[in-house]
């Protein structure tokens, strides 16, 4: 299964458009067409930016799948920018509330985790679907991350001894004064990947970094940063379910 038809199964859409007369290929999602199934010319226009995102480029395969047809309508793709899509709902994912909370209670996958950069994107066919809850594919912008979830909660252990280290490690001062704890090791932290100044280790708390802390840290990768900075983040987490907050 594919992100479209995941999607499409969960909306209640069937696939569109007219039997395929030959075995083909979706050049959106990459999934096979079956002689019968249905299918769709695609014939992209000027505004098209995803040229490098299709699964074939050449002219004798130039048709979409009955799932994808669906996603390249403006009110399906608004409805879809910053989402997680499961079996069983479409769950919003614009809010940091609701991005730090799924990352606290991962859905059963499968799930698709999208977070758009622009008003309008193609976005869900060209996000792998998450098949296990200890490997995120999600989709933000232009970037395709892969998030290491066992990787990123041993850091956010990490961070949290090295708080401890840290606070130890300041001049004794006024019960009721202490400062606000530390939320890691970096001098700031992004979730929209943008600056990597966010992620420079902060000069006075470098020493309070072991060899475990330095090697963890260097096996991070973006995904993981992203995880990391929206978990790190003072945010009180809200169910997206709730439809009261």
């Amino acid at each position: 299964m594919r992100a479209s038809e995941l999607f499409c199964r969960q909306a209640g859409l069937t696939p569109e458009g007219i039997p395929s007369k030959i075995q083909t290929t979706c050049v959106f999602c990459g999934d096979s067409i079956a002689v019968g199934e249905r299918c769709s010319r695609f014939r992209p226009d000027k505004t098209f930016m995803n040229g490098t995102d299709l699964c074939a480029r050449d002219t004798s395969r130039d048709v979409i799948c009955g799932y994808c047809v669906h996603l390249t309508k403006k009110t399906l793709m608004l409805r879809t920018q910053n989402v997680c899509i499961t079996r069983e709902h479409l769950l919003p994912f614009h809010k940091l509330a609701h991005k730090k909370w799924l990352l606290q209670h991962p859905p059963e996958p499968p799930f698709v985790v999208l977070q758009s950069d622009a008003k309008l994107a193609h976005m869900i066919w060209r996000t792998p679907i998450t098949l296990s809850k200890d490997l995120w594919y999600v989709r933000l912008g232009k970037h395709q991350l892969i998030v290491r979830m066992p990787l990123v909660h041993e850091a956010f252990e990490s961070f949290e001894s090295v708080a401890d280290r840290f606070a130890a490690s300041q001049p004794k001062i006024k019960r009721g004064d202490a400062p606000p704890r530390l939320p890691s090791p970096f001098s700031a932290l992004g979730y929209a990947l943008d600056d990597l100044d966010f992620w420079r280790i902060r000069s006075d708390v470098r020493p309070c970094l072991g060899p475990d802390d330095f090697e963890l840290i260097h096996k991070l990768r973006l995904g993981e940063y992203w995880a990391l900075a929206i978990l790190c983040s003072k945010k009180e987490t809200v169910n997206p379910l709730n439809p009261t907050l």
